[in-house]
């Protein structure tokens, strides 16, 4: 797998007041899983998608933005457009994809303490 960015990387990248305002920050996880892996993110946290074919690495940031039983809605950071997330969505990327959670990298919940 190819380097992956870190969160000071995403905070350069990225400017905090061109996104969405989140929803109601959590008390608990969202938790997805599929038989190997198991990621764990609330909102404001990121979660990096990243689909290797070949010698070809597409990698998608999608920032939490609020959270359901059912599954979460995002904003895609590079397309910036919101899109919706179902859970089974989920597990199947844990399956096909490399994914990682960055946990708020913008300190969205330390602000909203």
């Amino acid at each position: 797998m190819q380097n992956t960015i870190e969160a000071e990387h995403l905070r350069e990248a990225y400017d905090e007041n061109e996104l969405p305002k989140t929803g109601t920050v959590r008390n608990s996880q969202y938790e997805a899983a599929n038989d190997e892996t198991e990621i764990s993110f609330n909102v404001g946290d990121v979660i990096e998608r990243q689909n290797t074919v070949g010698e070809n690495t597409a990698v998608e940031f999608r920032y939490v933005l609020e959270l359901y039983e059912h599954g979460v809605v995002v904003w895609v950071l590079d397309d910036e457009r919101y899109t919706y997330y179902p859970r089974n969505y989920l597990r199947e990327d844990l399956t096909e994809y490399e994914v990682r959670v960055h946990d708020d990298p913008w300190g969205i919940r330390e602000a909203d303490e």
